[in-house]
């Protein structure tokens, strides 16, 4: 593109959440934040809860995004995501309180180790985190989440491999 701005388009299950012409977008990664400038080579990666911010000049505009993919081509940016949303609007108790309540539902929330069956456990934490996103976008400090590694996907927690099917993972490794 001519103009040396990105086209950038946040897209969520309802429809275009956000669309501009923007100098630099930064967005927060599956592995981590990356930067986006014009004349980015092709890329697409995949996003976790966070906040993307899109700076126009001096300007600076920061929206909380949750899980989805970013395809970068051609100075165009384009982010599929599961939510999009801006901080007017946010009321920041109301958000304590349903992280509150979350809060306490996850300490009564038992995972079963043996099946792996997580039941609301998996959807608790994906809420918790979007309100510490969204806390964090309104100015507050973001709660404290403690989480071992790689608690909020979907087999972290599947039982570990026994008997004949361990077996045949081991004597078929590139299968």
């Amino acid at each position: 593109m001519a103009s040396g701005k990105l086209t950038v388009e946040f897209v969520t299950p309802r429809g275009v959440a956000l669309a501009g012409l923007y100098d630099e977008v930064a967005l927060p990664g599956a592995p981590g934040e990356f930067g986006i400038l014009p004349g980015h080579r092709p890329l697409v990666g995949s996003m976790r809860i966070g906040i993307a911010t899109l700076k126009s000049g001096s300007e600076a505009t920061r929206v909380a995004v949750g899980r989805g993919f970013a395809e970068v081509s051609n100075d165009k940016v384009t982010v599929l995501t599961s939510s999009c949303t801006e901080r007017d609007g946010l009321d920041p108790v109301a958000l304590k309180k349903e992280f509150a309540e979350i809060q306490g539902k996850l300490h009564a929330t038992k995972v079963d180790k043996e099946s792996g069956d997580s039941g609301d456990h998996l959807f608790l934490i994906e809420r918790e985190r979007t309100i510490a996103t969204l806390l964090e976008l309104y100015g507050e400090d973001p709660p404290a989440i403690l989480r071992p590694y790689n608690e909020d996907e979907p087999f972290a927690h599947a039982a570990p491999l026994s008997g004949a099917a361990a077996e045949e993972v081991a004597n078929n490794p590139g299968a």
